[in-house]
């Protein structure tokens, strides 16, 4: 059985901005500076993004969230001028492309709860910048 036989959910290649922050578990307002990156691929569980930096606020974003228990990782999805969908998430892995000046750090997000096809689907069709 290979890689792409064992995945719970069919990836989508999407590219996109998104935005990586850390809040409070109760809401998504940021409690931290905010890294901009690329979405890379996504599905109903999970999301591969490349950033430009891994640290947050001084904090390695693998261990960002477990640092405080009160705080959960957030990934920001533009699906319009003026829409956006957050997901809570945690990083599952992490990994530096060396030819790749701009978004070097690759990362694997795992979702604290699935997004919706209706999301996945907005998510897709959003105008690119």
């Amino acid at each position: 059985m290979n890689f792409e036989e064992r995945r719970q959910h069919k990836r989508h290649k999407c590219r996109g901005n998104c935005s990586l922050y850390l809040s409070r578990r109760t809401d998504t307002t940021p409690t931290s500076s905010i890294l901009s990156g690329r979405l890379q691929d996504i599905s109903l569980a999970s999301a591969g993004v490349s950033l430009g930096a891994i640290l947050l606020d001084r904090t390695h974003l693998a261990y960002a969230a477990d640092d405080e228990k009160d705080l959960t990782l957030q990934l920001e999805l533009p699906v319009g001028e003026e829409k956006s969908i957050v997901v809570p998430c945690r990083m599952s892995w992490y990994n530096k492309e060396l030819d790749d000046e701009i978004f070097p750090f690759r990362l694997g997000l795992t979702f604290l709860k699935n997004v919706s096809k209706e999301e996945l689907l907005a998510i897709k069709n959003a105008p690119r910048r």
